[in-house]
């Protein structure tokens, strides 16, 4: 019987197909580091993503939120004129009588 690879200790040899498995096994934790990794800052641009939309959509409620208050606003003022403006043609309109 042949033996073949490095001798291990005094009784007992290694093949070399032994030595490439801690190998490929470090190489399948490198790549699972590396794609965890990966994974890991993916996660953190979806979450930035996330907040600046969170962000730009307060805004956008801000600002809808005060555009119609100063529509509600303008909507009263302008009834308020428009009621003016009819007394004023009634009072016009009895003078001319």
């Amino acid at each position: 019987e042949s033996l073949t690879g490095p001798l291990v200790n005094d009784s007992c040899y290694v093949t070399p197909s032994v030595y490439s498995v801690p190998r490929l096994s470090f190489e399948i934790f490198e790549s699972n580091v590396t794609q965890m990794n990966t994974l890991q800052r993916r996660e953190r641009e979806i979450l930035q993503q996330l907040e600046a939309q969170e962000d730009n959509a307060a805004e956008i409620h801000q600002t809808f939120s005060n555009l119609r208050q100063e529509v509600d606003a303008k909507t009263r003022k302008l009834k308020k004129m428009y009621l003016r403006l009819q007394q004023v043609i009634r009072s016009q309109l009895i003078l001319c009588l």
